[in-house]
């Protein structure tokens, strides 16, 4: 089509803006889906620390 008309710059550009778009559009929902992910894994990290510095710390305790 480009090549016919003789506008085959233009052609490749528009298909790279729609293809740009829909590549950041797919980011976007990519990013929104696992920033959840990565805080409830990070809040488990966290969780399984603490547990295991407080049960040890909780174990002193009774032993007095």
């Amino acid at each position: 089509m480009g090549e016919e008309s003789g506008r085959l710059e233009e052609s490749f550009y528009s298909v790279y803006k729609i293809l740009k778009k829909d590549l950041e559009e797919k980011l976007k929902v990519s990013v929104k889906l696992i920033e959840p992910t990565i805080i409830i894994f990070m809040s488990l990290i966290i969780c399984i620390i603490f547990l295991y510095v407080f049960i040890p710390m909780m174990n002193l305790v009774d032993l007095i």
